[in-house]
């Protein structure tokens, strides 16, 4: 029961991506890496937004029912997209600017999606 929970849980988050990816590029990000991994930690998307290289945490929920999907971020996940990040830079050589933003997709009652610039800071 424990693997449907999962494999439920991971159909819906790529979904919420998929939907998160379609419109940041409508506001004019271009993809660079989706996905990324470093260790056991992963960055959703890495983009452009202009100039800036950022790194975006995708937050997906059914409805607002239980709380929004970017109360869902905590410190702990940051540190680990930062973690990933800098192992992203240090592979890139990267010395320009970064960002870390968040995008929130409800499903439910009718579909949202926020995006959330600079979301840790």
């Amino acid at each position: 029961m424990q693997d449907t929970t999962k494999n439920k849980n991971t159909h819906f988050g790529r979904i919420g991506e998929d939907i998160a990816l379609s419109h940041l590029q409508n506001l004019g990000y271009r993809l660079i890496e989706r996905n990324y991994r470093y260790g056991r930690n992963e960055v959703d998307l890495i983009m452009w937004d202009q100039r800036v290289l950022v790194f975006v945490e995708v937050k997906s929920r059914n409805s607002s029912k239980y709380g929004y999907p970017e109360q869902a971020v905590s410190v702990q996940k940051f540190r680990a997209i930062q973690y990933v990040a800098e192992a992203f830079l240090r592979k890139k050589a990267w010395k320009g600017q970064i960002r870390f933003d968040v995008v929130s997709v409800i499903f439910q009652p009718e579909q949202a999606v926020t995006v959330f610039k600079d979301f840790f800071i």
